[in-house]
């Protein structure tokens, strides 16, 4: 017999490995063995210290709206070895996910996802990701690109209602989640808005002083509980293709359009953030009038007073993407 399921009654997404190694027997839990990146990378994507004992590891797992259990509920293997399975009998993952109401299924590695197929998918309906595996034993796969794959995880942990698949398809690169309290509001970025370098300052809804003072907009992110930064990335013919910038700020505005339109239906409430200024109206309104469009105005993260080079370091995603590029940054907070 395997070890029992962890999860809560608010689980909505559940993680299956395949059979517990003999280090998992040792220490009478899953992901036992010290150098498996599994605890680490869950820690990594929610947020939170990495577990130590089992009763944190299971807090870890219930806290952030997880459930996790094997494929097996018996077989026979040699050692740790997947490949030397036999007598595989499966457990009753289908009735797991009816008693939960899991959406999301993710197999962690190649076997549990074949297990998966096999015996549960066409009782549970549910197409599962599979997950490159967190084993030692697969080295070839960092622990930065064990983070990137297994991201769409993170966001079912932090309550994010958009997942990987959708805004990849928006075309937003990478993202990353971060709690409000960590986004690192700087006075200094609020002064360069004031010398109006981008020479927008008190011409548009979007910049400042219209957004508010600093502690205002400081106020508004931490009046919510989650934040998702996300980038795009845009070529650029050389380092000073000024077009190319321009481009890629239009292209970006109207990524952030189409994060509005995916949001709206899925998130009660939010607040969208994006690169500098508005593109709506020739000329704004501001200070003369109301905005024409207050509902899709997203601010600049710049204008609000955050350091945009340390906010991507925080939510895990790279602040340039290499030469011949341009990458610009919004942030959703819900």
């Amino acid at each position: 017999m395997s070890f029992a399921p962890v999860a809560g009654e608010s689980a909505r997404a559940l993680i299956l490995g395949t059979w517990p190694s003999p280090e998992s027997w040792r220490t009478g839990f899953y992901y036992g063995h010290p150098r498996n990146r599994f605890w680490p990378l869950l820690a990594h994507l929610t947020g939170r210290e990495t577990p130590r004992t089992v009763e944190e590891k299971k807090a870890l797992i219930v806290e952030s709206g997880l459930a996790l259990w094997d494929t097996l509920e018996s077989c026979t293997i040699t050692g740790a070895s997947d490949a030397s399975i036999r007598d595989a009998a499966p457990h009753d993952v289908a009735g797991l996910c009816k008693q939960l109401g899991v959406q999301a299924v993710f197999c962690n590695g190649a076997a549990a996802h074949r297990f998966y197929v096999k015996f549960h998918q066409p009782l549970t309906g549910i197409e599962a990701v599979q997950l490159p595996s967190t084993s030692p034993a697969n080295a070839a796969w960092s622990f930065e690109k064990l983070c990137s794959a297994w991201a769409e995880v993170g966001d079912w942990a932090r309550g994010l209602p958009l997942h990987t698949q959708a805004l990849r398809g928006i075309g937003i690169h990478q993202h990353g989640i971060v709690r409000p309290a960590e986004i690192p509001f700087d006075e200094s970025v609020r002064r360069i808005c004031e010398g109006n370098a981008c020479r927008l300052y008190g011409k548009s809804w979007a910049c400042p002083p219209a957004v508010g003072t600093a502690e205002q907009c400081r106020a508004r992110c931490l009046a919510y509980a989650h934040a998702m930064v996300f980038s795009a990335v845009y070529p650029l013919d050389d380092p000073f293709d000024y077009e190319g910038m321009q481009a890629g700020h239009r292209a970006f505005k109207e990524l952030c359009d189409r994060l509005y339109v995916l949001a709206k239906p899925a998130v009660p409430a939010f607040l969208l953030l994006s690169n500098e200024g508005c593109l709506r109206c020739k000329p704004c309104t501001f200070p003369h009038a109301p905005c024409r469009m207050p509902e899709t105005l997203f601010p600049s993260l710049e204008g609000f007073g955050i350091q945009v080079s340390e906010l991507a370091a925080r939510a895990g995603i790279a602040y340039t993407n290499g030469p011949g590029t341009v990458t610009y940054f919004g942030m959703l907070l819900y």
